[in-house]
């Protein structure tokens, strides 16, 4: 995978992997506040973590494209409402179909497997869960995400993110939320 798993995550190798695996019949649900299709240029912070999305799709520096990218079809995304207008534009032309918070139960609609989800928890309401990196009001209710995992099948691979308590020392209660959504991806 030219030079992709020096540097990508654990959970960008995953979705690699199992685009190798799976082709065409793989489908990727991104749950995230945001889209994760920044560039260089368009995201200030710098963060590769923002443009994984992207350079999984083929769009990026060549060591991090996989050999096989995802294809707009494969991309599922939930639950996003923190991008730049640049960000949807280039979501709209490639044919991704996003959904935000409003509606967000609708990324079921037409959901095949096999599925790898992708869980960051910035996803998730600020005042319900705030120890993430990039907190975004207007969030889903933990339970409503825990109720959608629960009904989707197929589910080959997850990977939940972007847990970030302050001082590396969460709340019982942002631990049973994370058990609770690890518990609802069925295997």
């Amino acid at each position: 995978m030219r030079g992709l798993l020096a540097h990508f995550g654990p959970a960008s190798r995953r979705i690699a992997a199992a685009r190798a695996r799976y082709g065409d019949e793989l489908t990727v649900l991104w749950i995230d506040a945001h889209t994760d299709v920044y560039t260089p240029e368009t995201f200030s912070l710098g963060g590769f973590h923002a443009m994984v999305l992207r350079a999984l799709l083929g769009d990026g520096p060549a060591a991090l494209v996989p050999e096989q990218p995802l294809t707009p079809s494969q991309v599922l995304i939930a639950g996003e409402r923190d991008d730049a207008p640049a960000e949807r534009e280039y979501l709209r032309k490639l044919g991704v179909r996003t959904h935000g918070v409003d509606d967000f139960e609708q990324v079921l609609d037409g959901l095949k497997g096999p599925v790898y989800v992708h869980v960051d928890l910035d996803v998730l309401e600020p005042t319900a869960f705030g120890s993430v990196c990039y907190p975004t009001p207007g969030g889903v209710a933990p339970q409503r995400l825990i109720d959608l995992l629960s009904q989707i099948d197929d589910i080959i691979g997850a990977a939940i993110t972007e847990h970030a308590p302050s001082g590396g020392v969460g709340s019982p209660a942002e631990a049973e939320i994370i058990q609770r959504i690890a518990a609802a991806i069925r295997f």
